[in-house]
């Protein structure tokens, strides 16, 4: 299953993804959420720095090397050519994905509340089904 770099570094994700973690499911899915979690923290900590890395090479400095930003906290370039080509560079690699070790998507009850936030955070690792094809899947697997 593939995650986009650009969903996963969201502040939101993770606290999202570990909510997941409080459903009931198989056993497997449980063991296989439990994994995931710890190659999404680990990734999201390399895509960070990388994207940090980005920032640093192409950002306006003063004079003791620290990055400048304006009044807003945007953060200031020399000039556009490098603010393009720092953004594009950024752009690049939140459009890579992860695959992560998630055989089968989190099925979600359509009638479960969530926020379209959480939906869109989650899309990628659920499903939603009605409450009726999840109870008869499960009397199908007895």
């Amino acid at each position: 299953m593939k995650l986009k770099n650009g969903i996963v570094i969201e502040d939101d994700f993770l606290l999202t993804f570990q909510e997941l973690l409080n459903k009931d499911m198989p056993a497997k899915q449980c063991l296989e959420l439990s994994t995931c979690l710890d190659e999404l923290i680990s990734h999201i900590n390399v895509v960070r720095r990388t994207k940090r890395a980005l920032i640093e090479k192409y950002a306006k400095k003063n004079k003791d090397g620290e990055i400048l930003s304006d009044e807003d906290g945007a953060i200031l370039f020399d000039d556009d050519e490098k603010r393009q080509k720092c953004l594009s560079e950024i752009n690049e690699i939140m459009n890579e994905s992860i695959d992560i070790s998630l055989s089968e998507p989190v099925k979600i009850y359509a009638d479960e509340i969530m926020t379209p936030k959480k939906v869109r955070l989650l899309k990628d690792v659920i499903e939603i089904v009605e409450r009726e094809q999840s109870e008869q899947e499960k009397s199908e697997e007895k």
